[in-house]
């Protein structure tokens, strides 16, 4: 159970009866709150990025990943390969399974990405997931030639 894979409510357990009324608020938890929160963990976990990395392109336009952080990973051990393959082209590469909460190995699905290049110059970015752990980043110029974010950041959320 558990990231990296997609959760639905019905994985977090059944629905929670009140066994007791609740007579201090501050300091007991009522079934229908405790459902309200796994309603909202499920939901979130359905809707936020799975990950997300941070490409960051110098003024001699050498790529280099900065951040990055995995809902999978809760200790930042995790780091994908970043690649620079061709002007304009960043791609990202993870292993093609992690383990869950319970340590079974779980294949990773990415869907794809919404990256955003941080430059003083306007650049525009879309992305495609290749495969289902490889994030493939797209860059253009304001002209919509590809090229690289000389002095900039490419934050990457992966869905």
């Amino acid at each position: 159970m558990g990231f990296p894979s997609r959760i639905p409510r019905s994985s977090l357990g059944p629905t929670y009866q009140q066994k007791y009324p609740v007579n201090d608020s501050t300091k007991e938890l009522s079934a229908q709150i405790a459902n309200l929160f796994m309603w909202q963990l499920a939901g979130c976990n359905l809707t936020v990025p799975m990950a997300w990395a941070e490409i960051e392109v110098d003024a001699g336009d050498v790529s280099t990943l900065g951040q990055s952080a995995e809902a999978w990973d809760t200790v930042g051990a995790i780091v994908p390969v970043l690649t620079h393959p061709g002007v304009g082209r960043f791609t990202l590469t993870y292993a093609t399974s992690y383990p869950d909460d319970s340590g079974n190995p779980i294949a990773i699905g990415l869907r794809g990405a919404t990256p955003c290049v941080q430059s003083p110059v306007f650049y525009h970015a879309q992305a495609k997931a290749l495969a289902a752990n490889v994030i493939t980043v797209y860059v253009y110029d304001a002209a919509n030639a590809a090229d690289d974010p000389t002095s900039s950041r490419i934050l990457v959320p992966i869905w």
